[in-house]
């Protein structure tokens, strides 16, 4: 057999595996889902508490890749959060007592027995299966989420276009912006946001469906919205909401005169099952929602934007790359933004205003057009910013422009993509090879400026091997993007993803790290024996651990003020500026009570020994060495201790 039959037969094969796959891609899904929860694996940075805290101890699960302890919000914050629910009185009670005095568990990312329950699924595994298996349920079906509803959106952008879908799947699924993110309220917004897009879009163009399958639309629509909804993350929803907005307008003109009577009861009812959950959750967490909205932090906000700076933004994008890999810059999370060939972008979008009056009918290209300006208002207000009429109407006061930019990083992926299919259809060449090459040299020589204006210049982050790398990716993109070579430029941009959003989680089997190490063991034993016990740790991030055991835990990270406590420390509200806020609460132990804002979100609360009395706190956990008199002054008897690593449990008496 010759060379080039044997290449076709190669090419026959593998197309027949991809149209395998992309048939029966929910049964490869769900068997994937299951596989990953059944091994107990999770993509979290949980890990990180053996290098933050234990010291000697090595509990280690991780299979592949790396923890991030920047990742915080994660390990320290949401999991604990999440974990203690298991840990807590009752069976996933709406208050857990545990936390503070009781913390509202629905108005953050944690399981709870109520009919609420049903719009977020990614939290079904708790209640299932336990926190183990829940936690890798959690984790699990995120990822298989990202996934799926990446290529349903790239189907839906490309037209059905399978080298664009596989590959735009794998651009959005893994752009920095998501995968640094991948634990918040960012990715479930846009999971469940283009969920909302991706069904409305499939009930539209499929009017003539059997009313069953209408039924399980409207149904999946029901929960996805409120799912949306109870991300409770303004910040992100908003931007997000712009893009939505587009499709689902453009989709209801394009088929609203086909609609039949059928159809409106169909939606009718679906907006009134969405507006009673949304009504069930508002009303069983109302008076906790007023005391967050009143907060100092986060409270009440009003963003103009263009606090954001465009060289800063581009420079360290741009480094996307190397970050999973090397320490380069001082938060990698915060840097996280999208590969797309902006200036290409530019060009073409452009170019298609060509010929625009005789297509200007066309919903479609009112679409398009409306994205464009979707992208401009966003470009606008993240790197300008906007009046604050125009920050009012489009609610883009209420996102902070380093929030935005990740959803203009995401819009920049979905606009490359349809205009490299409409361009790539029409197999129009608006440049010929040289001035391709020779526009794609203009874009490199704009890199290097911006380098060049940035932080980074003459330092060491800027080797000349990461230089030669990143002029490659830029010249390439742009060049096969403005030349419309589909099947170069989505290998190009299938690269580029894995590598630089790809290994950011790690892959790791489960967490056994937040409850069998020694320190895990004997906290588990003082709350077996004295379960109604209050403790404190002195530190927010240490406090986290004992609430991850099951201890009743004053200190930690309160979502909204603990005004039981708050009372009895502060009954004059003399420093309400400093408690009044989402905080990571910090205790010390001295002789006189005062509070300290030690960042927004940050406050430490020196408490005297008649302040632990009052605040019938019995048990305290301690990761340095405390001074002899503290001990003999606070009445403290060692419970615990490891020396070593500086671990102790102390009774207070």
């Amino acid at each position: 057999m010759r060379l080039k039959e044997k290449l076709n037969c190669v090419k026959e094969i593998s197309i027949k595996i991809i149209d395998f796959c992309l048939k029966y891609r929910y049964l490869i899904a769900l068997i994937v889902f299951i596989t990953l929860v059944a091994c107990k694996i999770n993509f979290s940075s949980v890990d990180s508490w053996q290098t933050y805290i234990f010291g000697g101890d090595k509990v280690d699960g991780v299979i592949l890749g790396q923890y991030r302890t920047i990742r915080s919000d994660e390990w320290v914050v949401q999991t604990p959060y999440a974990i203690s629910q298991a840990n807590a009185d009752g069976y996933f009670e709406l208050y857990n007592n545990n936390i503070g005095e009781g913390a509202n568990m629905i108005l953050g990312e944690a399981p709870v027995f109520d009919i609420t329950i049903l719009a977020r699924p990614l939290l079904w595994g708790y209640l299932l299966f336990g926190e183990e298996y829940g936690f890798s349920w959690y984790w699990s079906l995120k990822m298989v989420m990202l996934f799926m509803v990446s290529f349903e959106l790239a189907l839906m952008l490309s037209k059905k276009d399978r080298i664009l879908s596989i590959a735009g799947a794998i651009w959005l699924a893994l752009t920095p912006g998501l995968m640094w993110w991948l634990s918040t309220a960012i990715v479930d917004s846009y999971i469940f946001g283009f969920t909302i897009v991706i069904l409305f879009n499939y009930y539209m163009n499929n009017l003539d469906w059997k009313l069953r399958k209408k039924v399980l639309i409207a149904i999946a629509m029901a929960l996805a919205i409120p799912a949306f909804a109870f991300a409770l993350y303004p910040a992100i929803q908003v931007p997000f909401a712009l893009i939505m907005a587009v499709f689902i307008i453009g989709g209801f003109v394009k088929h609203w005169q086909n609609l039949k009577k059928q159809d409106f009861i169909i939606m009718g009812l679906t907006i009134f099952a969405t507006l009673l959950l949304i009504a069930r959750f508002i009303a069983i967490s109302w008076n906790d929602i007023k005391l967050m909205t009143s907060t100092v932090y986060p409270g009440a906000r009003f963003e103009t934007g263009g606090d954001v700076g465009i060289i800063d933004t581009l420079a360290k994008g741009l480094l996307n790359i190397f970050t999973p890999y090397v320490d380069l810059l001082k938060n990698p999370c915060e840097a996280a933004f999208a590969y797309f060939p902006i200036i290409g972008l530019a060009i073409v979008a452009i170019y298609n205003l060509k010929g625009i009056k005789q297509k200007i009918k066309q919903v479609d290209t009112w679409i398009i057009i409306a994205l464009v300006l979707v992208f401009i208002l966003l470009a606008a207000f993240v790197f300008i910013g906007l009046p604050k009429i125009l920050a009012g109407v489009t609610l883009l006061y209420l996102s902070p422009a380093k929030r935005a930019k990740v959803v203009l990083g995401i819009l920049g992926i979905m606009l490359s993509i349809i205009f490299m299919k409409k361009m790539s259809d029409k197999k129009i060449q608006i440049f010929k090879w040289w001035q391709a090459g020779i526009i794609s040299l203009i874009v490199v020589g704009i890199v290097y400026i911006i380098f060049r204006l940035s932080e980074y210049y003459h330092t060491e982050t800027l080797t000349y091997a990461r230089y030669l790398i990143v002029f490659a990716i830029a010249f390439f993109m742009t060049y096969f993007f403005i030349r419309f070579n589909k099947k170069v430029f989505c290998v190009i941009m299938i690269a580029v993803a894995i590598l630089a959003g790809g290994t950011v989680n790690p892959i790791v089997r489960g967490m056994d790290v937040l409850h069998k190490t020694e320190l895990a063991t004997e906290i588990q034993k003082v709350v077996e024996q004295d379960k109604e016990a209050k403790w404190i740790a002195l530190n927010n991030v240490y406090a986290q651990y004992l609430i991850a055991n099951g201890a009743k835990t004053l200190n930690g990270v309160n979502r909204y003020p603990n005004h039981k406590m708050i009372d009895i420390l502060d009954p004059n509200k003399e420093y309400e500026e400093v408690w009044n806020r989402y905080a990571h609460i910090i205790i010390n132990l001295g002789y006189e009570t005062k509070f300290n804002l030690d960042a927004k979100d940050v406050y430490d609360v020196t408490l005297t020994y008649e302040d632990l009395k009052k605040l019938e706190v019995k048990y305290c956990y301690v990761h340095i060495k405390l001074d002899d008199q503290i001990i003999k002054d606070f009445n403290l008897e060692e419970v615990f201790a490891r020396e070593d690593v500086n671990q102790y449990i102390y009774l207070i008496n």
